[in-house]
């Protein structure tokens, strides 16, 4: 069953306990995105809204010196 708002929140809801369920799934705040980004060679440069249950994580290699 849906409410008024089309079901975006139940599909969000279904969504953050598919996350959570599969192995090694959990939320992560931003600090905890840039920490795992760094440590693949990465910074995250901005987290992007895209007004929907998913958002952009923009992130670049890092420069060598």
């Amino acid at each position: 069953m849906t409410g008024a708002g089309g079901g975006h929140e139940v599909d969000a809801a279904f969504s953050d306990l598919n996350m959570l369920v599969l192995p090694g799934g959990r939320e992560r705040t931003e600090q905890e995105y840039a920490d795992l980004f760094d440590s693949a060679g990465l910074h995250l440069s901005r987290i992007i809204d895209t007004g929907t249950r998913f958002s952009i994580l923009e992130a670049f290699a890092h420069e060598r010196a």
